[in-house]
């Protein structure tokens, strides 16, 4: 349940209509996570880690509705899968990390992005 729902409920024994103006039931689009899977033509262990640490440096990460990301491969061609709460948290990091690639001399080139059918954890 919502905090909204939850104080209006608290507060209100009875709801009316206009008690929940502007809210509204999420789509189920707004629940799907997505996959963002980065597949650049050379990334070596060194180069990630690099950028991992500058984002760590620069308090970007760990970033708001990154559920986990996982980089994986070996030499030059390793490739990095993230899973996201939302397309907008993905694209608000996004929005940072592109200049530290481009600073860095990494092309990450065009990301696959694939909405989540099902997740399963331990």
């Amino acid at each position: 349940m919502s905090p909204d729902v939850r104080h209006l409920r608290e507060s209100s024994p009875r709801l009316s209509p206009s008690d929940l103006q502007g809210w509204r039931t999420p789509s189920l689009e707004d629940l799907m996570s997505l996959v963002v899977r980065f597949s650049p033509e050379s990334l070596t262990s060194d180069q990630y880690d690099g950028v991992v640490r500058r984002l760590n440096e620069e308090n970007i990460s760990p970033a708001d509705g990154l559920d986990y990301e996982l980089c994986f491969g070996s030499g030059d061609k390793m490739k990095v899968s993230l899973v996201w709460d939302s397309k907008e948290q993905f694209e608000a990091f996004a929005a940072r990390l592109m200049p530290i690639l481009a600073e860095l001399g990494i092309d990450p080139g065009e990301p696959e992005v694939l909405e989540v059918h099902n997740i399963i954890k331990r």
